[in-house]
């Protein structure tokens, strides 16, 4: 189950109160859009979920397991960074392979394993032609494309979206998010994308948090 709950999540840094107090329930398969200007603390929130900040106060449930306290790799989420971090010096293949590949213990995966559900991943997304390409030698769309499969491959619960569209150009944002939006459809997974274009959260959202700062 992809359900996200937030009770009482609150984050201070010093006597700087990034987030205070929020109490958030997201249903599974929900597209779920945090709007608000920069410095609302948005940001703050998803990498709370994501397991990069401890909340000062508060908890927080994915799949009705309470992990305020756990690390990234134990959430069920993955996460696509407003600048994609893709490795530059790694194939469009060994991009998405990486988290893959990181696996220890009994969810280590072997090589036939790590080949299929990448070349799997990345012909949902269209980009099973650009596997042996470096980042670039992409476009900024086909970028974005590489960064969620690399979080689809590992099947997390929980898609974290931080204004992901951000560094395209008006026309490529356009039709990236009616692909982002077909795409979370399509798989029906849990949602959080952060944003303060209020174009982009209104075509996107299911439901549209608004932050103040």
């Amino acid at each position: 189950m992809g359900v996200v709950e937030l009770k009482g999540i609150a984050k201070h840094f010093g006597d700087v109160r990034a987030v205070d107090g929020i109490d958030l329930k997201i249903e599974e398969g929900e597209f779920l859009v945090v709007l608000g200007p920069s410095g609302c603390g948005k940001t703050t929130l998803m990498r709370m979920i994501a397991g990069l900040e401890i909340p000062t106060d508060g908890e927080i449930r994915i799949g009705g397991r309470e992990v305020t306290d756990f690390p990234p790799r134990l959430r069920g989420i993955a996460m696509v960074f407003q600048s994609y971090a893709l490795y530059p010096h790694l194939s469009v293949f060994d991009n998405i392979a990486f988290p893959l590949r990181s696996r220890r213990g009994k969810d280590k995966l072997n090589k036939s394993e790590i080949i299929n559900k990448v070349t799997h991943t990345a012909s949902l997304l269209e980009i099973q032609d650009y596997l042996k390409r470096r980042p670039r030698q992409l476009s900024g769309g086909q970028r974005q494309r590489v960064a969620i499969a690399r979080a689809m491959v590992t099947q997390p619960q929980v898609l974290l979206l931080d204004e992901p569209l951000s560094n395209l150009d008006a026309k490529l944002r356009a039709s990236a998010r009616d692909e982002l939006k077909d795409f979370q459809r399509e798989f029906n997974i849990t949602t959080i994308f952060v944003t303060h274009d209020q174009i982009e959260a209104m075509g996107l959202g299911d439901r549209i948090v608004v932050m103040s700062s």
